[in-house]
């Protein structure tokens, strides 16, 4: 029989304000030099400059990521992420560039396109990750290509979209959204759902693990590591996403811009949103046994 309980909406302990903020870009200059489609690097490449440390100064971040290393990619767009690489955009003006990152935060590659591709996806082909690249070059056809995701070694392409088969990985999106507002945990492969004032889990087989009444305006912010972040307003919940239970996520004597982990990737690495603008909490440094040498 299945385990039905309700959650009062009046379970309000743990909300934390958020204060009004916005990321903004600085202007372009008008003098700019505009990159020609000719000069770009199509190819995937090695990049030897690191990923810059980001300013955590007047963030409030979640317990579990206050001691991380927080890296700024510069992604504009959603995140996919498949066999430990976390893959974005960033949308340079002119151009482009698609950043392949391991859960250490270490480019593996990068690779540009003309500006406004940015609708990619990944794939999984005989057990690997790949991911299907756009091309929609100047009076050209518009193609994508299949590159694998670790070595950025193309396998395919270019071919006419959407390319040869392939099947969509499980944990490509940030919360995985489906097309009909499902939100899916890929660890504990619990599935929630907002209908109007109504918010539903699912376990992995369809049961129904718990349901709160909230408020029409509630929205799911992220959803990381077993926890639910719910948005009403400008406030924060937190939920444990299995049992529904409100969790105790941030210091509640923190101050500052609320960051929201979006999805988490292997090891502990983590795609988190400041407003709307992502970065990465990279993996945690392996803990040493007495006399040994570190984990693997």
């Amino acid at each position: 029989m299945t385990a039905h309980r309700r959650l009062a909406a009046a379970a309000t302990v743990g909300i934390l304000l958020l204060p009004a903020c916005s990321t903004t870009q600085p202007d372009t200059p008008d003098d700019a030099v505009t990159t020609t489609t000719a000069a770009l690097d199509r190819d995937p490449h090695p990049v030897t400059t690191p990923l810059p440390e980001a300013d955590t100064a007047g963030m409030w971040l979640p317990l579990a990521f206050q001691d991380r290393r927080i890296i700024d990619p510069g992604w504009d767009t959603e995140v996919l992420h498949a066999d430990g690489v976390f893959l974005g955009v960033s949308d340079l003006g002119d151009h482009v560039a698609f950043t392949a990152v391991d859960v250490h935060g270490e480019i593996l590659w990068s690779a540009e396109r003309p500006g406004g591709n940015t609708d990619f996806e990944l794939r999984t082909d005989d057990g690997s990750a790949i991911a299907v690249l756009p091309d929609n070059a100047p009076e050209a056809a518009a193609t994508v290509s299949g590159f694998d995701l670790t070595t950025g070694e193309q396998v395919w392409g270019p071919e006419e979209s959407p390319g040869p088969g392939g099947t969509d990985t499980a944990e490509q999106t940030e919360s995985a959204r489906a097309a009909d507002g499902t939100h899916f945990d890929p660890g504990t492969g619990t599935r929630v759902t907002v209908q109007d004032t109504t918010l539903r889990a699912e376990s992995a087989d369809g049961s129904e693990l718990w349901t709160l009444s909230v408020d029409a305006d509630t929205q799911v912010a992220g959803l990381a590591g077993a926890l639910l972040y719910l948005r009403e307003g400008d406030a924060i919940r937190v939920h444990n996403v299995v049992t529904g239970a409100v969790a105790q996520a941030y210091d509640p004597e923190g101050q500052g811009r609320v960051v929201v982990p979006s999805m988490m990737g292997s090891q502990g690495a983590a795609v988190l949103l400041d407003g709307e603008h992502r970065l990465l909490a990279v993996a945690p440094e392996p803990s040493a046994a007495p006399g040994g040498p570190p984990d693997d």
